[in-house]
């Protein structure tokens, strides 16, 4: 979300300073690295750094974005899943949002981008090179969007004080089927990642979110 959020920070005259560490969580849940083969502990460390130095900055505004739930599993089906993770989840996302929220900071969450089961890109090259339409690619909105997970996520921020969620999922999909092809643009790099040309369309709706409801307001 960086593309899009960065333009809107501009335009309205702020500043967008990022906390950002590879398939590391924001919410305060300690998670299994597949490349490590054990807890990443590390993130932990990190997170509780971070929530430090964002709470000393005193920012005007903190937005959050994670990969959700259901797309980690999907992309780590070997990480140690147990049966209390989707509790452990939501305390976590609590904790970090109540600990912005007692700072006295707003707090604005995005929720993530729908999941794709094949790489968007070369899912969309072979189809035009073979003659078809990007719409080969598409995925049905079930698979690709939790819509449950992301109401239970949604539950949990709009019962912090001061916190805002933000859900783009209707700019990726319609009531059946998330698309990868948006407009004439690719929408995604990979799997779950937004290609940057897409990304920058979002900056109007992004702006509209953060700055004309108040959640950014000084």
């Amino acid at each position: 979300w960086s593309t899009p959020l960065i333009e809107a920070a501009r335009k309205n005259n702020y500043k967008v300073v990022t906390w950002l560490k590879s398939a590391c969580r924001a919410s305060r849940l300690t998670v299994w690295s597949s490349k490590l083969k054990r807890d990443y502990t590390e993130c932990d460390q990190w997170r509780e750094q971070s929530i430090k130095e964002i709470i000393a900055l005193r920012p005007s505004l903190v937005v959050i974005s994670e990969i959700s739930l259901t797309s980690s599993r999907k992309l780590s089906p070997d990480a140690q899943q147990s049966d209390s993770l989707d509790q452990d989840w939501q305390a976590g996302l609590r904790a970090t949002l109540e600990a912005f929220s007692q700072a006295g900071l707003k707090v604005a969450f995005i929720r993530d981008v729908p999941f794709n089961s094949m790489f968007a890109d070369t899912c969309v090259a072979r189809a035009l090179w073979r003659g078809q339409t990007p719409s080969v690619c598409d995925a049905p909105r079930a698979d690709a969007a939790n819509d449950a997970v992301a109401a239970v996520e949604r539950d949990i921020v709009r019962a912090v004080p001061n916190a805002t969620y933000i859900d783009m999922t209707d700019r990726f999909c319609d009531a059946k089927t998330c698309h990868v092809f948006i407009d004439g643009k690719l929408a995604y790099r990979d799997r779950h990642h937004m290609a940057t040309p897409f990304a920058q369309t979002l900056e109007p709706p992004v702006e509209r979110a953060l700055f004309s409801t108040g959640a950014a307001e000084k």
